[in-house]
């Protein structure tokens, strides 16, 4: 301010304030998931399906909003490194312990794109059995919403014609198939199989509310007569728009909400309930 005073030859109108000192300390707020966010679903999904399968793999992440999922409930990557890495280190985290891990590669689709590509191909050719596990939000989300080859370029072709023995695409937002789709693939991985499963919704969270927030947007309630206080959808889905009461119950917050659905489908009360038409909203959703 003082720079741009002397430029324009202007009176500083903050000279005479001065810094006020308050004594509180902000409550620490780590970081999270958007609410609605597809990676928050296939982070809970996943940690289902290895639960289910009664594998402990080690999980090969690296750069980009799925990072988050290092964190708790999920801590669901071990490795955090560069940008493209969760597919190499992977392969070298198998080899290396002469196969005695189960490894599961997490990677975002614009860094698929980038950096996974060669990596994909090299798991392949070595026979490294593995599970890759693409996050396809259709956007590079992490640094402004922009544009990557999803748009015109199927990652579920590309898989299939490198060789990859089980591929299959899903929607995050099915939660019930995705759990079993992940199953399924580590069986194939148990059996020496490479296998990728693409975890697909139409589009980052930010940008479809942003988008469609004029009339499409279905938010989501909380029954408080059915709903029991387990904390299943706050503690292991673990949405930001969902806070336990005193009582601990869940209250979902209709300012954050987007109407992702995740947290109703894992309800096992059926307390949690749309206010809206949820099957045009999620439909208009994956559109994009």
């Amino acid at each position: 301010m003082d720079g741009l005073s002397k430029a324009l030859d202007i009176v500083n109108p903050l000279a005479s304030l001065r810094a006020v000192k308050v004594d509180y300390t902000p409550p620490p707020r780590p970081p999270v998931f958007c609410p609605g966010c597809p990676h928050t679903a296939s982070f809970y999904e996943l940690k289902v399906a290895t639960a289910k399968s009664g594998v402990k793999p080690v999980f090969s992440g690296d750069i980009g909003c799925y990072s988050l999922g290092i964190n708790n409930p999920f801590n669901e990557q071990d490795l955090l490194t560069d940008m493209g890495s969760s597919l190499g280190l992977g392969m070298g985290l198998y080899h290396g312990t002469n196969g005695r891990t189960m490894v599961i590669s997490i990677i975002g689709d614009s860094t698929f794109f980038h950096a996974g590509l060669p990596a994909l191909v090299n798991a392949v050719y070595n026979k490294t059995p593995m599970l890759i596990l693409i996050l396809d939000n259709r956007v590079t989300a992490m640094t402004g919403g922009q544009p990557n080859p999803t748009s015109m370029i199927n990652i579920e072709d590309i898989a299939k014609a490198v060789g990859v023995d089980y591929v299959r695409t899903i929607d995050p937002f099915d939660v019930k198939n995705a759990q079993e789709t992940m199953i399924e693939a580590m069986n194939v991985v148990r059996k020496g199989g490479v296998a990728v499963v693409v975890m697909k919704r139409g589009g980052c969270a930010l940008e479809a509310t942003r988008l469609f927030r004029g009339g499409y947007v279905t938010r989501y309630y909380v029954d408080p007569d059915a709903c029991k206080a387990c904390g299943i959808c706050y503690n292991l889905v673990a949405c930001p728009a969902i806070v336990p009461l005193e009582n601990r119950k869940a209250w979902i917050d209709p300012n954050m909400c987007v109407g992702c659905s995740v947290c109703a489908q894992v309800c096992p009360y059926n307390a949690i309930k749309p206010e809206g038409n949820v099957r045009d909203w999620l439909k208009k959703w994956a559109e994009m």
